[in-house]
């Protein structure tokens, strides 16, 4: 008989799983904007640790609060997130930074919809009568 016949196995690719404090603490650190000035970045080698503006110094507080809630070694040094949005016009590799941001962001984005979903719909209030026009 030429050829084989095995059968293809197709297998839905597992989304990983982000706990609620792993999804809190990306919300926060992505909120944070970086004020420094392109000669400060120069000058501090893109952003290094505990350096920089306010938003940066807490991006880099955080930083190690999201590696443990995403699952990483304290002897792993490696960056979690990248400081700044990727570019969304590329794809980028699921253990990139930026393939990690990107993860991040729709499970975030996922989880606000499944809340939005659970909350009561508003109140309606009642239409309140337009008043008779005087002749």
């Amino acid at each position: 008989m030429p050829g084989t016949r095995r059968m293809p196995l197709v297998r839905k690719q597992r989304q990983a799983s982000y706990s609620d404090l792993a999804l809190d603490l990306f919300e926060e650190m992505s909120a944070l904007r970086c004020t420094c000035t392109p000669e400060v970045i120069a000058k501090l080698c893109c952003h290094r640790a505990g350096e920089g503006c306010p938003g940066c110094v807490r991006w880099w507080e955080k930083r190690p609060h999201l590696r443990r809630a995403l699952g990483g070694r304290i002897w792993e040094e490696f960056m979690i997130i990248s400081r700044h949005p990727p570019d969304r016009r590329r794809s980028w590799p699921a253990d990139s930074e930026e393939g990690r941001w990107l993860a991040l962001e729709r499970a975030s984005e996922a989880r606000r919809v499944a809340r939005a979903k659970l909350a009561p719909p508003p109140a309606a209030t009642p239409a309140v009568p337009e008043p008779e026009p005087t002749a």
